[in-house]
């Protein structure tokens, strides 16, 4: 059995107590709907938390940034929710278990066809403002959605499409101590290899291990793309690839657009979205 709470407390070593305590900052500040914060309005008032909030959202990829009629507000992933411990916290990491165990239901039964809010909400026995909240985290994660209508969860009648992904994965937990393994753990792992390399003898060439698969960071540029209106699935799935390569050079800063994106790559890891 995995011990999630293992890799949640390995990531937050990794991650230091400065990162911890500004995402416990930026959790406690956050609000409205969906919850967010004014980005510039918070680094005035916290100027010395810039370079740290810098981190999070261009290499942690654990905040990220809304565009709400013309201005810019910090909103936190879902994989920053475990780091965070706090009652809230823990309480809305809670109610996500608790609705992504209902996704696999909902999956049997209607497949690719759509989920709408209101459907979800009647699953979960919590104020309506909670579960909101917790549904909205949702959209920034992997394996869970492969697209949600416009205004979702907030806007009555908004519907969301489940992902495969869902009866696989028996645990949201799962879904986010993944992204830890290959985002923080593993790639932690492999600087301490590196770094002492030079005193351990040469026995076997180093495997890299606990990158996702490109699919499941195709996937993760689809979705993103896909929340934001930048999918057409009227036009060619071929007008879509440098889009969704330029996409995964954002979110995953390190690769090139020649690592392992051919045209075919793609294709594969999308054609069930234009069927």
């Amino acid at each position: 059995m995995v011990d999630f709470a293992t890799d949640i407390k390995e990531t937050s070593e990794v991650l230091g107590k400065e990162n911890i305590n500004c995402l416990i900052s930026l959790f406690n500040e956050i609000d409205g709907k969906p919850p967010r914060v004014n980005k510039k309005r918070y680094r005035a008032n916290k100027p010395d938390q810039i370079p740290v909030l810098d981190y999070l959202e261009q290499s942690a990829h654990l905040i990220t940034i809304k565009t709400i009629e013309t201005k810019q507000f910090y909103h936190l992933r879902a994989y920053a929710i475990p780091l965070i411990k706090e009652q809230k916290a823990q309480n809305l990491l809670n109610l996500m278990c608790k609705i992504y165990g209902e996704l696999s239901v909902f999956y049997k039964e209607r497949l690719d066809k759509n989920v709408t809010r209101d459907e979800l909400l009647k699953t979960i026995d919590a104020p309506n403002r909670q579960a909101l909240e917790a549904l909205s985290y949702f959209q920034d994660t992997h394996s869970v959605w492969t697209g949600w209508g416009k205004g979702f969860p907030y806007e009555e009648g908004s519907h969301i499409n489940i992902s495969e992904d869902v009866i696989l994965k028996e645990s949201f937990l799962e879904v986010l101590t993944d992204y830890y393994r290959w985002h923080f753990i593993n790639q932690n792992k492999e600087d301490s290899f590196i770094n002492n390399k030079i005193s351990l003898p040469d026995k076997k060439p180093h495997r890299k291990q606990g990158r996702p698969s490109k699919k499941h960071m195709i996937d993760e540029a689809f979705d993103a793309l896909d929340s934001d209106g930048k999918i057409n699935r009227s036009d060619s799935i071929q007008s879509h690839y440098d889009l969704i390569r330029d996409t995964l050079i954002i979110l995953y800063p390190d690769m090139s657009d020649d690592n392992g994106l051919s045209d075919e790559t793609i294709r594969r890891a999308i054609r069930e979205h234009f069927k």
